[in-house]
């Protein structure tokens, strides 16, 4: 199979057979058989950095006494209350003010904050300079995210997962939920919503190890019989991709 069952025929297509539509209605609900159009260094042209509030400007010179490579690009983001900030496929930090060093480039900056919805900025990191992210907390407090109250804590990481997953923002989802799982490796529903990350991203080996996990920590699941048969999908797709059948032949071979 090229790229295994998953890549041009995609997720939606494993999915559909053995009743295992309502699957993905949850993790891809669009009706899209392509992988999550978020990645980490996705960002397109930025107008103003206007998404999701918060404003973005430029310097050049120094950060906090330390010179600027002009190879690099550097991002400090400055908000009123503790942040968690994730780019580039993993957490950079968290804290009121965070300074960040990466290569230069267009980038997607998911900001986690206390007790509110998160959000995500796209920036443009230039080579040598310096940008700021302002982060605008400015939106009313909910009750909804009341658990959501420190930065550090795996619950404000899953609670905010959680909202990734409904946004389809499966990157995000997935580097928060890695987190919260490497604190508490035992939470059987992170478990289950880490292969709702991962299944539309066509991580689907990692997807296939997260069903384990799930059901070892949860044998008694009601949706056992659903992931099983998910997990007996995947893995035929990768045995295929692994030992193909016998009169398979390369591609314009006669």
């Amino acid at each position: 199979m090229a790229n295994g069952a998953f890549g041009k025929v995609g997720v939606l297509a494993l999915l559909a057979g053995g009743g295992l539509l309502a699957w993905a209605a949850v993790t891809q609900g669009d009706g899209s058989s392509e992988p999550a159009e978020n990645p980490p260094t996705e960002a397109k042209e930025l107008s103003a950095q206007k998404k999701a509030g918060g404003a973005a400007s430029e310097s050049t010179g120094t950060a906090a006494g330390v010179a600027l490579k002009p190879e690099r690009g550097y991002l400090r983001v400055s908000a009123e209350e503790p942040v968690l900030v994730v780019m580039d496929g993993k957490v950079v930090g968290d804290g009121k003010n965070i300074f960040v060093d990466a290569n230069p480039g267009d980038k997607v900056v998911a900001v986690f904050p206390v007790k509110r919805p998160p959000q995500f900025h796209e920036v443009n990191l230039t080579k040598g300079q310096e940008r700021s992210l302002n982060v605008d907390l400015s939106a009313p407090l909910e009750p909804r995210w009341n658990a959501a109250k420190d930065p550090k804590e795996p619950l404000h990481w899953v609670i905010h997962a959680k909202e990734c997953l409904h946004l389809k923002r499966y990157y995000e989802a997935e580097v928060l939920l890695r987190m919260a799982l490497k604190k508490q490796p035992r939470e059987w529903d992170w478990w289950r919503d880490l292969v709702a990350a991962l299944m539309p991203l066509n991580k689907v080996e990692a997807a296939s190890n997260a069903i384990d996990r799930y059901l070892e920590l949860r044998p008694d699941a009601p949706d056992r019989a659903l992931f099983e048969e998910l997990k007996s999908s995947i893995d035929e797709g990768l045995d295929d991709t692994v030992n193909p059948p016998a009169n398979a032949k390369e591609v314009g071979t006669p």
